[in-house]
């Protein structure tokens, strides 16, 4: 009979602490802020800029991706590249850790013919936080080789 009451009042109060922990409402959002959806896009190679606190990630199509992976140093028509940049931030779950959070910008180069029949990249930017804009400058040339010349990861073991 002993025995019963105990284990009567030891099933309530385990109950009562399932309910508690089954009532809280949890804000917690581990993932980053801003996800970037690459659609059809395959990922080049990404990287950190700890002095800008930025983590960036070049994405290509397959064409561009296939360029990347057999060396070939020209360019093809219908090549598409995005870099997408991302600011970080404290990843809570990790102490002294960063994850990505907002988008900063979004910078995309097309290889495609021009009206004389040259290739030539293209180059689009969209800041998600100024609205200024690069283009037709010295430094859009500048941001064009840099994303260009950017080496595909590699892949241990391959």
């Amino acid at each position: 009979m002993c025995i019963n009451k105990i284990s009567y009042i030891l099933l309530m109060v385990l109950l009562s602490l399932y309910m508690q922990a089954c009532d809280r409402k949890s804000n917690f959002q581990v993932s980053p802020e801003d996800l970037y959806e690459s659609k059809d896009l395959h990922v080049i190679t990404t990287w950190f800029n700890d002095r800008r606190q930025t983590i960036s990630v070049l994405y290509g199509n397959e064409q561009a991706t296939q360029v990347r992976e057999t060396g070939i140093t020209m360019h093809q028509v219908g090549e598409h590249y995005t870099l997408v940049t991302w600011h970080q931030q404290g990843n809570p779950l990790w102490f002294g850790g960063q994850i990505s959070g907002r988008i900063a910008w979004i910078e995309q180069v097309d290889i495609a013919t021009s009206a004389s029949g040259a290739i030539e990249p293209q180059y689009n930017v969209t800041y998600h936080e100024r609205a200024d804009s690069i283009s037709g400058t010295a430094l859009e040339q500048e941001r064009i080789n840099y994303i260009l010349s950017r080496k595909k990861i590699g892949h241990p073991g391959v």
